[in-house]
């Protein structure tokens, strides 16, 4: 079997066996149920003990990606034989040495609180979050009850018996560049305002332990006072030193890369390195004894806009580059590597409103962090931060030294994904996240380390019972794509899971509604997402499917037809007048689907009609909500009736429609019924969670079973998601609990008590 075999053999009775108990934490772990002892409108009674739901009637299926800011570095811990990453909604072991999963952690286990050993350590919400806001101002979110130091550091070193920290006032984009004395506000027009103001208040300083603390800036030498990397190599201290735009001038003024000089005392400015003149230097890293440095070689700024808001900062920062440069120092001797910068494939949302294309902005690739691998060195840049909001693109390029070749890899061609997150080298192995998840680079090419997750997307739009089959849809609830689309299928007798791929559908729009019919078709409204967003919506990478086809999709006869022809359906004959908004199919004139009988049912702005054989308007109004009575033979409509003032005072009125005498009849809706703000203003999806088969359970951690004895239940710990809402659909084989990319099955079988109709 060799080492590595016998080694991964082990792994695996470790962490599979007995002895996995061991790394639980003290204290109940799992899902259990627990009786709610009384229930008032506001609060409820629960029993302090519960009793736990055997392992073998729960599975855990989720989704295993993410966000870019969700899998970010801090998520992935790399040991001496296993790899364990933090999904968020799951934690999973992998074998360093065949990229095997070996262990995963879902909810049913006590996630997140529990945490085998190999995993990451739970982020700590309530700790300070750090970061360089390009093109060099730090920005930490404290508490707001939380004593914030008077100075905090954008980088430390220790060199020379002492301890130098590049510093910066706290709370300074908050705070200084707003801030007038007497409280108000003063206007920011630029970034290089910014770095004018933060400049005469930045230092470095190096404080010796029971000695003296001696302050350095540009009297002693440094090319400008921010500093935000402080290494040591080749026997000295560095620092790069933010560059500064003369407007007037047209001129770059302070900044660059400085090295100490120990004998003097004093910093001095290394002006170029292999005759290339350093600017905007931000990657300066040591790697052994060498120094390297990545930076961008150019003149000039083409963008210059700054938008603050509580801290965060948006706009355009752009230096113009020529170049990016890889140089490196070793025994005294600088060596210099150049190629072209990276274009963004996708405009930036200022610009995008600015009306500005692509092609007539400049690049604005920043080099973040290098690895060597024999020959190879591998560089992660990104792009320049533009808020907290959106997702930048990253890159990682392979540079032969020997040869001096690069090679830029594609997010979409070499990875999957629709972005770069990060680079992880440690150990020995260098991995890659992007929103698709961890990859491993085997020295050829780059291996997804595969979960074996079902789920294809964090956003569940809608879960419906298709025979023995349990169908996931999927929407797009966020900025930018973070999953695929299709829809999932789940057996619920073989408990195999099978998709069918936006190819075999004939469309990669997300679902908004399915709906089975008696007759074994199954009818799907496929649309863009609801947008409600201040700005309009637009595409955050080049590969997002955009502009793919919406409309009605009909699964019959084992084959899909996209999309179905509704004749007789009337396109919508006015504008709601809601700015910067896509409200689902409306460019097809479709925005609700449901079903009732045999009978299904559209809704469009204008009217709700009925089929599917031949399509008859059987209401003339605009429905914000449809669904099927509890005894699935007659339709719920809830419509908006606009007055003078238009939507905003809209009154609302709930009708039944009954298929067998073609009539409709509606009651108004009091404007202060519980549910009256809901219907008004929740998008399907949310009114769909909230009045679904199992009825509204809310969300936390503990979820309300569905009443079956006199007695009423919770489950949970719901811990994994503790801010998600969860709602539930019932199946005879099962009640699941869906939340954002989390699905949990509880089987009906082995939890008859709880989960099943019994008579007392």
């Amino acid at each position: 079997m060799g080492y590595r075999g016998l080694a991964a053999a082990a792994i695996v009775l470790a962490w599979t066996g007995g002895a996995a108990g061991a790394d639980r934490e003290a204290g109940p772990a799992g899902l259990e149920f627990r009786e709610v002892l009384a229930k008032s409108p506001y609060s409820r009674e629960v029993a302090e003990t519960g009793t736990p739901i055997p392992p073998e009637a729960v599975r855990v299926f989720t989704y295993e990606g993410g966000r870019c800011q969700d899998l970010g570095l801090q998520r992935v811990l790399v040991g001496d034989e296993v790899i364990g990453v933090d999904y968020g909604r799951s934690g999973v072991l992998f074998d360093r040495w065949t990229g095997r999963v070996v262990r995963r952690v879902t909810v049913a286990d006590g996630w997140p609180r529990v945490r085998p050993a190999g995993l990451p350590a739970a982020p700590d919400s309530t700790a300070p979050y750090t970061r360089i806001v390009d093109p060099g101002v730090v920005n930490t979110s404290y508490r707001t009850d939380e004593k914030a130091p008077e100075h905090e550091a954008a980088a430390t070193a220790e060199f020379g018996g002492r301890v130098w920290r590049a510093l910066q006032p706290t709370r300074f984009l908050r705070e200084s560049p707003t801030r007038r004395p007497d409280g108000t506000v003063k206007a920011v027009e630029s970034w290089n305002d910014v770095l004018r103001d933060l400049d005469s208040k930045a230092f470095v300083e190096a404080a010796a332990p029971g000695g003296e603390t001696v302050r350095y800036t540009v009297a002693q030498g440094l090319a400008s006072n921010i500093v935000t990397h402080l290494v040591v190599a080749e026997g000295t201290l560095w620092a790069a030193c933010v560059d500064i735009y003369d407007q007037g001038k047209k001129e770059w003024a302070p900044g660059g890369l400085c090295r100490f000089d120990a004998k003097a005392g004093r910093w001095e400015r290394v002006e170029t390195v292999a005759g290339r003149p350093v600017r905007w230097a931000t990657l300066l890293q040591a790697a052994g004894r060498e120094l390297w440095v990545g930076f961008r070689e150019g003149d000039g700024l083409a963008g210059d806009e700054i938008h603050l808001s509580m801290g965060a900062s948006y706009g355009r920062y752009r230096p113009v580059a020529q170049a990016v440069v890889l140089a490196r120092c070793a025994e005294g001797q600088w060596t210099a590597w150049a190629r072209d910068p990276i274009k963004e494939a996708r405009v930036p949302l200022y610009d995008a409103v600015a009306g500005q294309r692509m092609g007539d902005l400049p690049p604005t690739e920043v080099p973040r962090k290098l690895t060597r691998a024999g020959d190879d060195v591998f560089l992660y840049s990104d792009t320049v931060p533009r808020g907290r909001w959106r997702a930048d693109e990253g890159w990682i390029s392979r540079l032969n030294r020997v040869t001096g070749q690069w090679h830029v890899f594609d997010a979409s061609r070499d990875f999957g994904a629709h972005v770069l997150c990060g680079m992880i080298p440690e150990k020995g192995d260098l991995l890659a996240t992007t929103d698709r998840g961890l990859h491993r680079w085997t020295g050829k090419d780059w291996a997804f380390m595969d979960t074996g997750a079902p789920l294809r997307n964090p956003s569940i739009a809608d879960v419906a019972q298709v025979g023995k089959e349990l169908w996931v849809g999927y929407t797009h609830q966020d900025f930018g794509v973070i999953g695929t689309q299709g829809i999932s299928r789940y057996n619920e007798e073989t408990g195999l899971w099978s998709c069918f791929s936006p190819q075999e559908i004939g469309t990669a729009t997300p679902v908004q509604r399915i709906v089975p019919m008696p007759d074994g078709s199954v009818w799907v409204l496929f649309a863009r997402r609801d947008w409600w967003g201040q700005f309009p919506e637009q595409p955050d990478y080049p590969t997002e499917p955009w502009n793919a086809l919406e409309g009605l999709g009909r699964f019959a006869g084992g084959k899909w037809e996209f999309s179905v022809k509704l004749p007789g359906v009337s396109p919508p004959s006015r504008d709601r007048g809601l700015p910067f908004s896509h409200n689902f199919a409306e460019s097809i004139g479709i925005r609700l689907l449901a079903g009732a009988g045999d009978k299904l049912f559209i809704a469009t702005d204008d009217a709700v009609y009925e089929g599917p054989k031949a399509w008859k308007r059987i209401a003339t109004c605009d429905a914000v909500w449809m669904q099927a009575t509890a005894d699935g033979r007659a339709l719920e409509i809830v419509r908006s009736l606009p007055t003078e003032k238009g939507h905003s005072d809209a009154k609302l009125e709930r009708g039944r429609y009954d298929p067998a005498t073609g009539k409709v009849k509606f009651e108004e809706l009091p404007a202060d019924a519980p549910d009256a703000w809901l219907l008004q203003n929740g998008s399907p999806i949310v009114l769909r969670q909230h009045y679904g088969a199992a009825g509204p359970h809310g969300g936390g951690n503990w979820t309300l079973l569905p009443k079956r004895t006199a007695k009423t239940w919770l489950v949970g710990d719901l811990q994994a998601a503790p801010r998600d809402d969860h709602w539930m659909v019932e199946t005879p084989y099962a009640v699941w609990i869906i939340s954002d990319g989390e699905l949990i099955r509880l089987d009906r079988s082995r939890l008859k008590e709880w989960l099943s109709e019994k008579r007392d």
